[in-house]
């Protein structure tokens, strides 16, 4: 389940070698800091953001159990930081669901309007459905653009790092 399919480092090439002559900067210690350190500013400003986008129920004034905030998780191989989403598995009708899913595939119209007022869906109604394209689309282009910031900063740090020793 990949959020963010990757940020590969290799389109900081120009950036590296404008700022060293240095072959294999990947295999450097400091380089694998400034990706850990990339992707941990990109899970907390997932965790900071993620509701500015999917913060219905906060702008309601109700409370959010904060899984969605927690879901991201990373993984660094090589010069490549993967991000996925830890399942967030919710019940309904006796029936339970990947909420991730939801969000990252969005849903069609079906039956059972949501009432804000019990904070519930009930059986009678139609509930629009959601496109994907709505909310996901934009927060997904929003995380890529910062992680990329975050990480090509880092990485820039790191190379500054290794020119000084």
């Amino acid at each position: 389940m990949t959020v963010v399919t990757w940020i590969h480092v290799e389109g900081l090439k120009k950036t590296i070698t404008k700022l060293t002559k240095l072959r294999d900067i990947d295999k450097t210690p400091e380089f694998n800091i400034s990706l850990r350190i990339a992707a941990d500013e990109s899970v907390s400003y997932w965790g900071n953001n993620v509701y500015n986008y999917f913060g219905t129920r906060i702008s309601m004034g109700r409370s959010v159990s904060g899984q969605l905030g927690r879901s991201i998780k990373y993984r660094i191989t090589a010069k490549r930081i993967t991000f996925s989403m830890r399942p967030i598995i919710h019940e309904y009708r006796g029936k339970s669901w990947e909420y991730g899913q939801y969000l990252r595939k969005g849903t069609s119209p079906s039956i059972g309007a949501y009432s804000p007022r019990i904070d519930k869906r009930v059986p009678f109604g139609i509930h629009p459905g959601v496109s994907r394209t709505k909310y996901w689309t934009p927060w997904q282009q929003q995380f890529k653009y910062v992680t990329r910031l975050l990480t090509n900063s880092s990485v820039r740090m790191a190379v500054r790092q290794i020119n000084r020793s």
